[in-house]
């Protein structure tokens, strides 16, 4: 896989092979009871980046649509994708509704850059004009929509109310982060916005949440000889704290996911 050298996503790739490793491998070991629906559907990886969840998601799905709308980020996302021909990426936002939006890029830690719809003073030379469009609006092949991922820094809430259509008619797997700040009464807009379509909530647990890159890399190593503890939880009430990975569950999964 090809990586920007000096970003914090391609150090992780460097040092484990995959970026996030433990994180995907405990959600599909939690959708293993989907496998076989899952293998003959669609998923989106909106917030691809450079392509490295929409790897790992070509080897689940039948087919992945990959959305990133850096275009420096987005040729390489275009490179790491040339040899999975399942792998199908746009270089393109996903918001609310067509139009462009300001782009803030950090150079050290790509995934890190995020959407603005308004520019402040100052903030000009910091930015990149990107096109964005609904999910509503692009013309996908949506007939068979397994899974959508969503991680855009804040800016989840936006994507989702472009998509609750899609999200109303098929009814996905929704996966996506959401941060400390945007639970007010132990909810966020987006969960509220998907518990209308009777979607239930389940949560990444991770094994260590060591602030020490040190102590981060000791605790993994323990983890090779006493077994991982990273695991997906569910419950009425959601912890309000970051959410790296918070997995929303439409009605048709539940029962074979034990949530009923």
């Amino acid at each position: 896989m090809a990586v920007f050298a000096n970003d914090h996503i391609g150090q992780h790739i460097f040092a484990y092979g995959l970026y996030e490793k433990y994180e995907l491998e405990t959600l599909f070991e939690f959708l293993e009871p989907l496998t076989d629906e899952l293998s003959i559907s669609t998923a989106f990886d909106i917030g691809s980046n450079i392509g490295n969840h929409s790897i790992y998601f070509s080897r689940k799905f039948k087919a992945v649509h990959a959305f990133e709308p850096n275009p420096s980020t987005y040729e390489i996302l275009r490179l790491n994708s040339f040899y999975s021909k399942n792998i199908f990426p746009h270089n393109i936002a996903v918001g609310e509704r067509a139009g462009t939006l300001e782009l803030f890029e950090d150079t050290y830690n790509n995934g890190a850059s995020y959407i603005k719809e308004e520019i402040e003073n100052g903030d000009h030379e910091k930015t990149i004009t990107i096109n964005a469009k609904s999910l509503d609006e692009i013309d996908i092949d949506y007939s068979n929509l397994g899974l959508v991922k969503i991680d855009v820094e804040g800016f989840e809430e936006k994507v989702i109310r472009g998509a609750l259509t899609t999200i109303q008619k098929y009814h996905p797997i929704v996966v996506l982060e959401q941060r400390k700040d945007e639970f007010v009464n132990e909810k966020t807009e987006s969960m509220k916005l998907l518990e209308k379509y009777s979607y239930k909530f389940c949560w990444y647990e991770r094994g260590s949440d060591r602030s020490s890159a040190f102590l981060k890399l000791t605790e993994r190593v323990l983890e090779l000889f006493r077994g991982r503890s990273h695991r997906i939880l569910t419950g009425e009430n959601i912890p309000p704290v970051t959410h790296h990975m918070l997995i929303a569950i439409p009605p048709r999964f539940q029962k074979a996911l034990g949530l009923v």
